[in-house]
């Protein structure tokens, strides 16, 4: 990549850096997301998230940092601290919320001055920024894809340390190439805080929906390995229309029409399924990209106070980032007084807004990046060909499922509530994976299922859980498609059906999985896993109340079925009564859990989870798998009645 009248060795290091700060930044704010989950679970939501927001503001400082330090130093200096903040995340056994912190403020500040560093080319040098983020965000891709989307941050193998060690050492690499090379900021600079800030709302887009193989898969309907090549296929698209649109001056009606388009795809986003949410995360990418495009090649002539005002932007659309990622999650927890697919919506708003703001405008760049169009071709066309290689190398390494043929014994099922991974602030995967091991359960339930949300690291927990169990799946998407119950079992699944229970009085959809079982022998078997409203005000007891007559309405008597989940219902005579579980026993469900009182907690000191089985069945003892912090999974043996 070449910026303009800088000599070709001295354009490649800043762009690797730019590529590599925006990997280190992702995978530091990811970090930070799932540890404030936790936090927030015990000083309050609305606290850590206004402390998350602030912290997103601190690429600020590079405007009174200006006055005081050489930009040059203040790059060498943020992006130093900003790989010992990624390194320290990789030592620890525990990350704390305020080393994420850190470890996220260092990297937001250097990713900042990263991107300064090439605004000072102009449009070359901003376009080649916004190519260089959609590639960052790719790679970031490839990287995750070596674990079925798990940060490396988390892992501790030999691999995530390998991946580390080389992301951190080119970063190093490319911070001495850009010292040695004098491709640094020095003195005054021109400044362009629209096209520092359309970057944030723009990688938004990109890795919550179109460049995110977890929206991807959990959407689309598909297996990981397309929600791969849908992702860097989309990063293609974006570098081509990167390259094109900023080398002309779109007629503003057509700009409008554009923005107005990406607004209302990602309106779109959320609620989208199947083939329908491929084809909008299309339109997104390149509407999104068309838009940066125009951005980055309107010129505000001004000489002055340059870092200032990219610095400014640059904080402005940060913050956007992380007030739109946190309110889209919590506004499961505190409704908004609208749908969140507003949410998305208003940061295309913005990333539209960029592009229509008026200022004066350069001639197209003669130099842009690779030189010419032939270098953005070029970039396209390796993403094209990772796009093809690296889903089939998944595709090829992933794992046959370890299913059964057939069940001749009493079957073992087991729920549990994963909180999207998190234990303590530490997205551990892993761990939850053993505790599944040891209880050994043929069939599986998983409440709180993260696929793609902020909590849980944008990690597309339900593939990443199939591959590591080697069981297959039926996924239950509730609170959105990125959010839910998720069915996992030995047993050949022979059906699967989703029953919408709405949200009622509550804040967020609920749903019941319905998998039909082949145990083999011409024996069925169903099971029903649920995640029903959680609360003990009246209004929470009636929509519980409906969400079991909806389940019951559609079980219909059907033979050797199991209902099981965190179904929110305490035993009946635990203050206030939870009455609503005499539904399930007059429907002939039964249990050997205590009906009367919490005997055995599984939610801190509550009774929130049930194995329930239908009458022609028997249950074993339920029991506790392990005692772990909330919650603690139960499992049992389903024995066929005589």
């Amino acid at each position: 990549m070449a910026l303009r009248s800088t000599p070709r060795e001295s354009a490649i290091a800043p762009v690797a850096l730019v590529v590599l700060t925006t990997m280190v930044t992702l995978e530091c704010v990811r970090v930070l997301f799932s540890v404030a989950y936790h936090t927030g679970e015990s000083v309050g939501w609305t606290k850590t998230g206004l402390m998350v927001v602030v912290l997103f503001a601190v690429p600020a400082l590079g405007a009174p940092f200006r006055r005081l330090v050489p930009p040059g130093v203040l790059l060498v200096v943020s992006v130093t601290v900003a790989a010992l903040g990624r390194l320290a995340l990789q030592l620890v056994g525990n990350v704390t919320f305020g080393l994420a912190m850190v470890a996220a403020g260092a990297a937001l500040l250097a990713m900042s001055f990263t991107v300064i560093t090439m605004h000072r080319h102009r449009v070359d040098g901003r376009l080649a920024a916004a190519v260089a983020v959609t590639i960052g965000v790719a790679v970031d891709v490839l990287v995750r894809a070596t674990d079925a989307t798990w940060d490396i941050v988390w892992r501790r193998d030999a691999a995530a340390w390998t991946l580390t060690v080389v992301i951190l050492a080119g970063l190093v690499a490319a911070l001495a190439s850009c010292v040695r090379l004098g491709a640094v900021p020095t003195g005054e600079q021109r400044g362009d805080g629209l096209a520092a800030f359309v970057l944030w709302p723009y990688l938004y887009v990109m890795v919550f929906y179109v460049q995110s193989p977890a929206f991807v898969d959990s959407s689309g309907g598909v297996r990981l390995p397309v929600g791969i090549a849908v992702a860097l296929a989309d990063a293609a698209l974006a570098v081509l229309v990167l390259g094109f649109v900023s080398r002309q001056q779109l007629p503003r009606w057509a700009v409008v029409g554009v923005a107005l388009g990406v607004a209302g795809v990602a309106y779109l986003l959320p609620a989208a399924s199947g083939p329908s949410a491929l084809v909008l995360c299309v339109m997104a990418q390149c509407g999104a990209a068309a838009l940066v495009g125009q951005t980055v090649a309107a010129v505000d002539d001004t000489t002055s106070n340059g870092l200032t005002r990219s610095a400014l932007g640059f904080a402005g659309g940060s913050v956007l980032f992380a007030g739109a990622a946190l309110t889209y999650t919590l506004h499961t927890i505190q409704p908004l007084p609208f749908s969140n697919q507003f949410v998305p919506a208003i940061v295309a708003l913005a990333l539209a807004s960029s592009a229509l703001a008026p200022r004066a405008r350069a001639g197209a760049p003669k130099s842009a990046v690779g030189g010419s169009l032939a270098g953005v071709t070029r970039i396209a066309g390796a993403l094209v060909a990772l796009a093809i290689a690296v889903p089939l190398v998944v595709a090829l390494t992933w794992p046959a499922p370890a299913s059964v043929a057939a069940v001749d014994r009493p079957w073992r099922v087991m729920t549990f509530n994963i909180q999207q991974g998190v234990t303590l602030g530490q997205l551990d995967l892993e761990q939850i994976a053993q505790v599944v091991e040891i209880a050994e359960p043929d069939v599986v339930v998983m409440e709180e299922v993260g696929r793609g949300w902020s909590v849980s690291g944008m990690t597309d927990e339900g593939e990443w859980f199939r591959r590591r169990l080697r069981m297959e799946e039926a996924w239950g998407p509730a609170a959105d498609n990125q959010f839910g119950n998720l069915v996992l079992s030995r047993v050949p699944i022979t059906e699967r059906d989703v029953l919408d229970l709405g949200k009622g009085s509550g804040t967020q959809d609920r749903s019941a999985v319905f998998a039909s079982l082949d145990l083999g022998g011409g024996r069925q078997a169903l099971i029903i896993g649920t995640h029903l409203q959680n609360g003990s005000p009246p209004e929470y007891h009636e929509t519980r109340a409906h969400e079991y007559q909806a389940i019951l309405d559609r079980w219909n008597g059907r033979p050797a079925t199991v209902l099981i989940g965190d179904l929110n219902t305490y035993p009946r005579l635990t203050p206030p009564g939870w009455p609503e579980l005499n539904l399930v026993l007059n429907a002939g469900f039964r249990t050997t859990q205590d009906l009367d009182e919490c005997t055995m907690p599984t939610s801190n000191a509550n009774c929130p989870d049930w194995i329930f089985v239908s009458p022609d069945q028997q249950l074993s003892v339920v029991t506790i798998v392990v005692d772990r912090p909330d919650h603690r999974p139960i499992a049992a043996t389903v024995i066929p009645a005589d």
